[in-house]
């Protein structure tokens, strides 16, 4: 067998419905796995593997549940290079909580079947949505090793960025709280953190972060979900915001958070290690303004970048919003009268992301730990998507003007994808959506875009930015999505021309798994003589 060092990581998405192959158990409710792979970087250049996946196996508390899986070669690297994806396998399972995964394999014609089994926590919904990743491991000399096991869709992220090398652990160095106490954020693991750069003196984005995270915040108290949440301010300014400071500060806008400063040197290593810029202070041309606070007149304006970011319970950072929040409760007053004359310019234009895609996250993250009272509320009449049955009916405002309707599609293939600019995995994917769109058109194929919770001009310029053709579908409260399934983004649904539900793709898009759900939906193609 060759040798060579190199890392894959193995990716099994769950898509809600799906006809693969069944667990002969009975008719249990099911939901459907797919498995992919994405090779880790750096890959060696001379890099060439032959997998040939044999079973994936679910522990339950009586064993475990092994089922074969027909052999199929997979070459890698080719396209799985992080964070591209090569698709496995895709099979059906028993709805239920499992306590640990199993990846049986042959690395090679004519090797023996390799089996590795971990503990993870995969709460497999009716039709839900559960991913389960998979780190396989190669080294000189050494056979393929599974490292790690994974489970929930926002693990794909996850999964994907530490493939590629660009995943983000929190620093865990101590800080000052607002008492003078010394506080890391290593005391928050087994927490889900969200995690605010913020200035005292920012009378512009930051008071508009505070406001979308006190949203957050009472939503997550609302679902009893405060007991497992964190929120922590963290500023990027500790030469002015002392711990007198913070406290005077979060008393002034009543914030139910922990606000931390510490050593100039400390915080700058803070945020360097974060990737998010250190403020420059630009001196203040014309009249000063008064900080509200000191009474004193500001000499500099410091310009900084607001970063919002989604951290696991492992410490990784799985999700980051940059820029002000589109706010469209509102702010509470005391925060209006703190706002300057950009300050709310921004809170009428709104921007990249709103308090329910941090609350998005942050119940993905729950939801794949099994609480409860993180999952959505039970839709009570209202249809939901299912592979092999109608898609359910939508009417949606288009971003450019006018209104679309699901039953306006009739008779065409669609392509329906929802969607986010803040949304890493969507930008790589836009592009090839579009392109597919462009070549199967004479084929009857339709792309719908679905923007997720984001204003018009927003999503608009977005598109534009990336030379996505044509308008988005707005979703600005998220029910269209909710009815298909989402609780992580990108989700793309394929319909038939008759309206059907063909399948349900979780996750970014390859060229291969693309074509893979096109495929049953399109119109054959023409033919000359």
């Amino acid at each position: 067998m060759v040798a060579f060092g190199a890392a894959v990581v193995v990716l099994a998405g769950a898509l809600a419905g799906g006809l693969a192959l069944a667990w002969r158990t009975g008719e249990p409710p099911t939901g459907t796995i797919v498995v992919v792979a994405t090779v880790a970087r750096p890959v060696p250049a001379h890099l060439r593997l032959q997998v040939e996946p044999t079973a994936i196996a679910l522990r339950t508390r009586g064993g475990w549940r092994r089922q074969p899986i027909p052999v199929r070669a997979v070459q890698l690297p080719g396209q799985a290079v992080a964070p591209g994806e090569a698709t496995l396998v895709e099979l059906r399972v028993p709805a239920g909580r499992y306590e640990g995964v199993a990846f049986s394999w042959r690395a090679g014609p004519g090797d023996t079947v390799a089996t590795a089994r971990r503990r993870a926590v995969v709460q497999v919904a009716r039709g839900g949505l559960t991913p389960i990743l998979f780190t396989l491991r190669l080294r000189d000399g050494a056979p393929l090793a599974v490292t790690a096991a994974y489970a929930g869709n926002t693990e794909i992220n996850f999964g994907l960025q530490a493939a590629a090398g660009t995943l983000l652990a929190v620093p865990t160095a101590p800080l000052v709280d607002a008492a003078g106490h010394p506080m890391s954020l290593r005391r928050d693991r087994g927490h889900v953190v969200v995690l605010a750069s913020f200035l005292t003196e920012c009378q512009e984005t930051c008071p508009l972060v505070d406001a979308a995270l006190v949203q957050v915040w009472r939503q997550l108290v609302a679902r009893g979900l405060q007991g497992r949440v964190r929120v922590v301010l963290v500023t990027q300014e500790p030469q002015v915001d002392t711990p007198v400071a913070l406290g005077r500060y979060a008393r002034h806008f009543r914030l139910p958070f922990t606000l931390l400063t510490g050593p100039v040197a400390r915080v700058n290593r803070f945020w360097a290690a974060l990737r998010v810029p250190l403020p420059d202070n630009m001196p203040i041309a014309g009249r000063q303004p008064i900080d509200p606070f000191t009474g004193r007149r500001e000499t500099t304006n410091p310009l900084h970048t607001t970063a919002v970011m989604v951290i696991d319970p492992k410490g990784d950072v799985v999700s980051e919003l940059l820029g002000q929040p589109t706010l469209r409760d509102g702010v509470p007053a005391v925060i209006a009268r703190y706002l300057d004359a950009q300050g709310r310019t921004e809170l009428r234009s709104g921007g990249s992301w709103t308090p329910s895609t941090v609350v998005d996250t942050v119940l993905g993250i729950l939801q794949e730990a099994g609480i409860g009272a993180a999952f959505p509320r039970p839709p009570g009449a209202t249809a939901v998507a299912r592979v092999g049955r109608p898609a359910p009916a939508f009417s949606l405002r288009r971003a450019s003007g006018g209104r679309v309707t699901l039953a306006a599609l009739r008779g065409y293939p669609v392509v329906l994808d929802f969607w986010a600019s803040w949304c890493v995995n969507c930008r790589r994917e836009l592009p090839l959506l579009a392109a597919a769109a462009r070549r199967d058109r004479a084929r009857g194929l339709r792309l719908v875009l679905v923007n997720y919770q984001q204003g018009a001009a927003t999503a608009a310029a977005y598109l534009r930015r990336l030379g996505i053709p044509g308008s988005t579908l707005l979703d600005p409260t998220g029910q269209v999505a909710t009815r298909f399934g989402v609780v992580a983004l990108p989700v793309t649904a394929f319909l038939t021309p008759a309206g059907v539900v063909a399948g349900i793709q979780v996750g970014q898009l390859t060229p291969a798994t693309l074509a893979a759900q096109l495929r049953p939906i399109l119109r054959p193609a023409a033919t000359g003589g």
